[in-house]
């Protein structure tokens, strides 16, 4: 088959690839809208204290780093452009609804008034609580995606809306502890008795019956002296001389 890819925008290699963590444990987002006093409007990720991709991302838009679940290695980074758009914010909550769970999402967005529907639900799977706000300004959020529709109350490991500047720090949590090893005592398991090799009782000696040869008695048919010469026997003439149908030997005689 033939595979092929339309290059993207936001679909760019990154330098992370390369150089981030191989797992990142601290991740840091920094973004600000742009002020009298502070005229650049960027959104950061650093990952273990690494600027990601080497720079700030100067822009208005949604940006989105994604770590794999269990390794916390970078998978991913996607921008989606203004997400007053509907349609960009509709295609950032179809992308993040199909990560697995326990993916962690890195979000950052400088300008953000309002929310889709479908991206504030995107947004909650990922343990978002700061949507119902009227806020407008810089986003961020370090989250863990939790399996769809589940009864999940957990909140995002770390998560800032403000009007003009936002800076958080979120430590990715392990998702397995070493337990201590404990006594599994098998209660379930029945004991059984060793049964003795030795019978309870004497056992009792067979009794020999003594070999008492007999004569055979032959039926009259099967006499080997009777079948001997069989051309004086008609059996169509003289049924007597012959046995019945039935007889084991009567083919012998029916020819």
């Amino acid at each position: 088959g033939v595979v092929s890819k339309a290059f993207q925008p936001q679909d760019f290699t990154t330098a992370a690839e390369t150089t981030a963590p191989a797992e990142v444990r601290r991740v840091d987002v920094s973004a600000r809208n742009a002020t009298a006093e502070n005229q650049t409007t960027f959104v950061s990720f650093r990952l273990d204290g690494t600027l990601f991709n080497s720079t700030d991302f100067v822009n208005t838009d949604f940006n989105l780093l994604v770590l794999s679940p269990l390794t916390h290695r970078f998978q991913a980074y996607r921008n989606f452009g203004d997400i007053s758009v509907t349609s960009n914010a509709d295609n950032a909550a179809a992308y993040m609804n199909n990560l697995a769970p326990e993916t962690v999402v890195v979000v950052g967005d400088a300008t953000v008034s309002s929310w889709t529907p479908k991206l504030e639900y995107a947004l909650q799977r990922c343990g978002a609580k700061l949507l119902q706000q009227t806020q407008s300004g810089p986003y961020g959020l370090v989250g863990v995606c939790r399996t769809e529709d589940a009864e999940d109350t957990r909140g995002a490991v770390v998560e800032a809306w403000d009007s003009s500047f936002v800076e958080i720090t979120g430590t990715i949590p392990f998702l397995y502890t070493a337990a201590p090893i404990v006594e599994f005592p098998a209660r379930f398991v029945q004991t059984v008795e060793k049964q003795d090799p030795f019978p309870s009782e004497r056992p009792i000696r067979p009794e020999l019956i003594s070999f008492k040869p007999e004569n055979l008695v032959y039926d009259e048919f099967c006499d080997l002296n009777q079948r001997r010469d069989l051309s004086k026997i008609n059996c169509k003439k003289d049924p007597k001389t012959c046995p019945a149908a039935k007889h084991p030997c009567f083919h012998t005689y029916d020819k």
